[in-house]
């Protein structure tokens, strides 16, 4: 509902007694204006408890009052009672505005008092002070004639200055018109009823709207709950709502964006829990380095044929798993040295013979094939030089004496290095090199050449 609107109203009429209660539908809403119209045949009226007089107007000549009362509610009315000095003639209505009010909602009064007439008018206001405000009037009228008691009698017509009737009542001879207007703008109030001739009197009372002529509610985290119903923001295009980080909760229903909306968030505003966000097609994700995790479950990545998805090193870790890599004929995975590790299990790679990291079949077997020439081909050599080991062993009749080694160890970097220790030294293969020494001693054993002989000892060490 809008400011000014009637929540509710209710009206009472009684004959005799000292006051008039008027019981409301339902109770009042906190913070609403409560407002009671109040007509009796006594001298004197008294207000309503917990309420405020707004105008009050006692024709003494003619033993009457007329009134006005009012109260900001406190969410507890229902039975609100009025009362008067004597018991005579009562009649009293109360209606519910929509807030929110000033909290002292009271503004610019007038009155009229005490005329015989068929017309009267309320009597003219200062100039209100805010734009949105509320304004009461009420029309009292006396005559000979003995009315029929009710609610509804139409006795009061023809309000002016776009007044509108909220309640007629009439009780014996006395009867009670009430109206109402929302003021959007400053201004002076008047309204004029209509009535058939007697002694009248006319009351109105303006009462302001919260300041700013808007409603603004200030409210720290958790302070504003919306139960059963969500609310309802009414803007024009382009309008921007801004909210802190954490201060826009959706709980039991995902919000829907149209298409076009452009909805910029920072890194780490929202969060998925529990569900796994749905992105329709064609869409584009733009997510720096590290912005969006998955944890517990791998991403699926759905693509047409040659999607290209560029990932600098470094950005995608598999653990627990090792992934799998499913392609047609001819795929090529290039990398650089380092960027691939297998730990624990060799990788298997097949291809045919152009496979880029594989090897055929017919290299293979070169390779193979060459290797075992090679090996065929030194084993030969050795047989060959340990022949001619035994040749000299078995023609040899001297033994070559070594009993001189240990003394001579200690110069031994003097020793002279002939051009057959160096030939011997620069053999790569051990099984040869060892061979070869082994002859060269058998050789020196008819030289006593002692000192290569402990060098040749020394290169087999």
């Amino acid at each position: 509902m809008a400011f000014g609107d009637i929540v509710q109203k209710k009206s009472n009429t009684i004959y005799p007694a000292t006051g008039v209660t008027v019981t409301l539908d339902s109770t009042a809403t906190s913070g609403n204006l409560l407002v009671f119209t109040h007509f009796t045949g006594s001298t004197s009226c008294t207000k309503p408890t917990g309420f405020t007089d707004a105008v009050v107007l006692q024709d003494s000549g003619n033993a009457d009052a007329a009134a006005i009362y009012f109260k900001i509610s406190t969410g507890t009315e229902t039975a609100i009672s009025a009362t008067s000095s004597t018991s005579d003639e009562n009649s009293g209505t109360v209606i519910e505005f929509e807030g929110p009010f000033d909290a002292s909602p009271l503004g610019v009064t007038a009155s009229n008092g005490a005329t015989s007439e068929s017309s009267t008018t309320s009597g003219t206001t200062s100039t209100t002070t805010v734009d949105d405000s509320v304004a009461v009037a009420i029309n009292s009228l006396r005559h000979s004639q003995d009315f029929s008691p009710g609610t509804s009698e139409n006795y009061f017509s023809s309000w002016t200055n776009s007044f509108i009737e909220q309640a007629d009542i009439t009780t014996a001879y006395k009867g009670l018109g009430t109206a109402s207007k929302v003021l959007t703008a400053t201004a002076t109030v008047e309204t004029t009823a209509s009535h058939t001739s007697g002694v009248s009197m006319g009351l109105v009372a303006v009462f302001k709207g919260a300041a700013g002529g808007g409603v603004t509610v200030n409210t720290t985290t958790g302070a504003l709950t919306y139960t059963g119903q969500a609310p309802t923001v009414s803007a024009s295009d382009n309008q921007t709502i801004q909210a802190p980080s954490g201060s826009l909760a959706y709980a039991g229903q995902v919000p829907g964006v149209s298409v076009g909306t452009l909805v910029q968030i920072p890194s780490g505003s929202i969060s998925y829990t529990g569900q796994v966000p749905g992105v329709v097609n064609n869409v584009s994700v733009e997510a720096q380095s590290g912005s969006v995790s998955y944890t517990g479950q791998t991403p699926t990545i759905g693509v047409d044929n040659n999607a290209i998805i560029e990932i600098p090193t470094g950005s995608i870790g598999y653990t627990g798993q090792t992934p799998t890599v499913s392609a047609t004929a001819n795929i090529s995975v290039i990398t650089q040295v380092g960027n691939i590790y297998y730990i624990g299990q060799v990788p298997t790679v097949t291809g045919g013979e152009n496979t880029g990291g594989g090897i055929s079949k017919r290299k293979r077997q070169q390779n193979y094939d060459s290797a075992y020439k090679s090996a065929v081909r030194r084993k030969k050599q050795r047989e060959a030089l340990e022949q001619a080991v035994e040749e000299t062993v078995k023609y040899s009749t001297k033994k070559l004496k070594l009993k001189k080694l240990k003394a001579k160890q200690a110069n031994v970097v003097d020793m002279p290095i002939t051009a057959d220790v160096q030939r011997i030294a620069a053999i790569d293969d051990d099984i040869t090199r060892q061979i070869a020494i082994e002859f060269q001693l058998k050789q020196i054993e008819f030289k006593r050449r002692e000192d290569e002989a402990l060098a040749l000892l020394l290169l087999i060490a």
